[in-house]
């Protein structure tokens, strides 16, 4: 039970009880309990009056509410003398049995109370000086202040049981607030989002719906002002009527009611807004509602949303000509794109990962239609995947404009015309019927091949439900042009039956069949997509290629290769030209100025992937890594000058644009003069038309000969160690310089060890031992090194790329002793002088002179006689015993 009101004019308490358990069924668990009001008297307080709460609860009487309340709690009445308050008050509500225990203890202040007066402690167990009981008593911690109190009548919790304290100005019963029930004038405040889960983006608008409304019974509120201020990437698109919005029209950050208004109880305000958000994230939204009567407080309400990006387009796109008859229903290709911009030839932009739903809008006297005769007409809306085919029939002679709305994250649906690429326009979604014309088509082809060019002429039935041949058996002079549409410019023109046709027109004869179907041949030497028109003037007949057909290159060449031998891992150049099938395959100019079905954005245009394929050495060898790209294609041909293999061998190297223009066409091309890499015309493997590639540079590592000494005895065996490196970043060993039987043909060479270190007069010689692994002494000095004797080291001696000379090399001095002259083993490659390990690691080994000196020794003739043997070795002054 808490102190819930006081109204010291009509002389009542009010009290709440917070457990309604408590009093269910009528009990009074209230024996003992008393109602105490304390007044200040100078600088002490006096108990002014004292009731009984258990008796005063059954008293009918004199409680209204015995058993009454608002939801869960019960509202206890207790007539309670007063008198008007002229001084600092404190009422107390306490167990006057066992000990004594404050329940409650509520104060007012009209000049402020810095401490609990002593006089107060008489008779209460939990009553001290200190303020320690203002976080120990539910009523205390909301001391009121009632500086000035004429005129106020009443302070009451707001909300009832729980809030803070509010007073009530006024006068007479008026100000009485709630003898029975509840005193609430408070708001109740809800928010929630339409959908707890959004899109990104303005297009995906949300609406936010806020409730504000006094939930009181009695009590007004108010100067009531309602307020939201968004969340950083939260925006709303309109400003809610009456509201005052922050930021730029169409992206408002906040909004506040423009003027304080009164809410009686039960007034309601309900407000609609409308946002979005522009990046991914879980966004929580609160709005607060402040009143005079909640003053310094407020009450607030959240809602919470989810953005995401949309699994699905970003725009939907109806892809058409423009043309159409009457007679025959006119399909219209729907397009879910990923981006912006048109994706119509752009596989990579378009969606494909799941279905999405359309709703074209009607068109009076035109039928949308599920199939190309029209059957079946089209749900509204249909669910429709990335690339499907809708009809619209219409047996009128009229421009129709098609319209619709989808649920992309753009919902208008879009157009492009691919007669004249317009794009995203009114316009580009017009479609024009007429009752005769032609239907013209072109398959996809290689360009400079004989294709053929489809042209069926045809009219309207009686009845528009049919198309009929316009004319039979006839031939006839018809207008044909042609129009660049990708890339939309080009400098070779088509021909049609061997004539060459203009973007402005040329007469061709046609020969129509007995169906109205003439099939003239096609030639195009360069490549992209094209329109084709077909007119008659005298019978305003009309016809254009209602899909656009795509024209390859048949090939490309290489030429312009680095010559070899080329370090491993060392670029090296090509160029790349796209070839026509002609008779004489000519360059196709058009490549590289298309925008490709490649990648996003659209305006890349087609170009090749290179990939080269090892032909030599086979058995066991590695195939390496290619990198390596060619630039932009200018008039058909690229360079590029940064291709890189790094291995050791020969091979092809492979061009390709695998769907060219978006469509099922390959194109290919490498340096083989066969056409199949690594074959000659017979299909024997050959060697690669791009090398030999040979080592970039050679390491070698010395293992002294006395293990553990750190030096070398002269004429003692130690170990060599030699690695064919490439040239990457960071080198790696070459495997394929191999002279075993386990490659074929053999990509290493002999290789000459020397000493780097060697002096015009060198003090001594490299030599062999007894197991030289087939090397051999040479007097042939490399050009890397001074004059000096050479090792030759057989190139079966190297295994997928390290040769490992175990103890075979030697280093003699001339003469003894010497001084201790360190060597430094230099490897040279015996073919390409360009393959040596100068400049790169080298190792090295101290030499010095060694001996074991025999001691005099002296001894009977009759015993063996030990003699002293010490190892040692000269310093260049003088013989040292050695520590090893």
């Amino acid at each position: 039970m808490v102190i819930n009101e006081y109204n010291y004019i009509n002389n009542y308490v009010e009290l709440k009880v917070l457990d309604p358990t408590l009093t269910a069924g009528g009990a009074n668990p209230f024996a003992g309990w008393k109602l105490a009001l304390w007044k200040k008297q100078g600088q002490n307080m006096v108990k002014a009056s004292e009731v009984d709460v258990s008796s005063n609860y059954t008293n009918v009487a004199n409680n209204t509410c015995p058993a009454g309340g608002t939801g869960n709690y019960t509202y206890v009445r207790i007539p309670f003398a007063s008198s008007a308050m002229t001084n600092d008050e404190v009422v107390v509500l306490w167990d006057s049995t066992g000990g004594k225990k404050i329940i409650d203890l509520f104060r007012l202040a009209t000049t402020g109370l810095a401490v609990y007066p002593a006089s107060i402690n008489a008779g209460y167990a939990n009553y001290d000086q200190c303020a320690t009981i203002e976080n120990a008593l539910p009523s205390s911690a909301y001391d009121a202040p009632l500086v000035g109190s004429a005129g106020n009548k009443d302070i009451a919790r707001l909300p009832d049981g729980t809030g803070p304290w509010t007073i009530s100005p006024g006068s007479g019963a008026g100000s009485q607030q709630s003898p029975c029930g509840t005193n609430d004038a408070l708001f109740n405040i809800t928010k929630a989002p339409d959908s707890p889960t959004v899109g990104i983006g303005a297009a995906n608008t949300f609406a936010w719906t806020i409730n504000v409304s006094n939930g009181g019974t009695n009590g007004d509120l108010t100067n009531v002002i309602v307020s939201d201020t968004l969340p950083t990437n939260m925006f709303l698109s309109v400003c809610p009527a009456g509201f005052t919005c922050g930021g730029t029209v169409g992206a408002y950050t906040s909004f506040s009611s423009a003027a304080g208004s009164t809410f009686v109880p039960g007034a309601l305000l309900t407000v609609t807004a409308t946002a979005y958000v522009t990046a991914a994230g879980t966004y929580t939204n609160t709005v607060k509602a402040t009143a005079t009567e909640l003053a310094p407080g407020f009450t607030q309400a959240s809602g919470t949303v989810t953005a995401s990006a949309i699994a699905g387009p970003e725009h939907v796109e109806f892809v058409h000509d423009g043309a159409a008859l009457t007679c025959t229903p006119k399909a219209v290709t729907v397009l879910g794109c990923t981006t912006s911009a048109s994706c119509n030839g752009v596989p990579a932009n378009q969606y494909s990962a799941s279905s999405f739903s359309i709703s074209p809008a009607a068109i009076a006297g035109a039928t949308w239609c599920g199939d190309s005769i029209c059957t079946t007409p089209l749900a509204n809306p249909v669910t429709v995947s990335n690339g499907s085919v809708i009809y619209l029939k219409d047996a009128n002679v009229r421009t129709d404009r098609m319209s619709g709305i989808s649920n992309a994250s753009n919902t208008a649906i879009q157009c492009l015309n691919t007669s004249n690429s317009a794009f995203n326009a009114a316009a580009a979604c017009d479609v024009s019927f007429a009752a005769s014309g032609f239907l013209v088509s072109l398959p996809n082809h290689v360009s400079c091949t004989n294709s053929v060019l489809t042209v069926q002429a045809v009219q309207s039935n009686n009845n528009a439900t049919n198309c009929v041949p316009m004319f039979r058996n006839r031939t006839l002079p018809e207008t044909i042009s042609f129009a660049y549409s990708n890339p939309n410019t080009g400098t070779l023109v088509p021909s049609v039956s061997g004539t060459a046709i203009s973007t402005g027109g040329t007469v061709v004869n046609l020969s129509f069949d007995n169906n109205g179907i003439a099939t003239p041949s096609f030639v195009y030497q360069d490549v992209g997509k094209l329109s084709i028109t077909v007119i008659d003037a005298s019978l305003a007949m009309t016809g254009t290629t209602s899909t656009l057909p795509v024209i390859a290159p048949a090939s490309f060449s290489f030429g312009g290769i680095t010559a070899g031998p080329i370090k491993a891992g060392g670029n090296f150049s090509a160029t790349v030209t796209a070839l026509n099938s002609c008779a004489t395959p000519a360059v196709t100019p058009n490549f590289g100025m298309e925008n490709s079905h490649l990648a996003a954005p659209a305006n890349i245009p087609e170009g090749v992937a290179l990939s080269f394929t090892k032909c030599q050495p086979t058995g066991t060898s590695s195939n390496g890594a290619f990198t390596g790209s060619v630039g932009a294609f200018a008039s058909g041909v690229a360079t590029a000058t940064n291709l890189n293999w790094d291995e050791v061998g020969n091979g092809d190297l492979v061009a390709t644009n695998s769907t060219y223009l978006g469509s099922s066409l390959t194109v290919t091309g490498n340096t083989s003069v066969s056409g199949a890499v690594c074959k000659d015309a017979s299909g024997n493997s050959i060697a690669g038309k791009v090398g030999s590639f040979i080592p970039d540079h050679f390491v070698t590592t010395v293992a002294d000969g006395c293990a553990g000494c750190g030096f070398t005895y002269s004429g003692q065996p130690f170990t060599v160690t030699v690695i064919a490196m490439n040239g990457l970043a960071t080198p790696a060993k070459t495997f394929n310089y191999d002279g075993t039987i386990n490659t074929s043909p053999n990509f290493a060479n002999n290789v000459m060890l020397s000493d780097a270190n060697a002096v015009a007069t060198p003090v001594g010689v490299l030599g062999v031992a007894a197991s030289p692994m087939g090397v051999v002494v040479n007097s042939v000095t490399p050009a890397t090194t001074p004059p000096s004797t050479v090792l030759d080291v057989p190139k079966a001696d190297f295994t997928q790329g390290e040769a490992v000379l175990a103890g075979v090399p030697t280093y003699t001095f001339n003469t003894s002793p010497v001084a201790p002259t360190t060597i430094k083993i230099r490897a040279d490659d015996a073919v390409n002088a360009a393959v040596t390990s100068s400049g790169s690691t080298e190792g090295t080994t101290e030499i010095r002179s060694g001996r074991i000196k025999l001691s005099n020794a002296h001894g009977s003739e009759l015993l063996p006689l030990p003699l002293t043997a010490t190892v040692q070795y000269y310093n260049g002054t003088y013989w040292i015993t050695s520590a090893t």
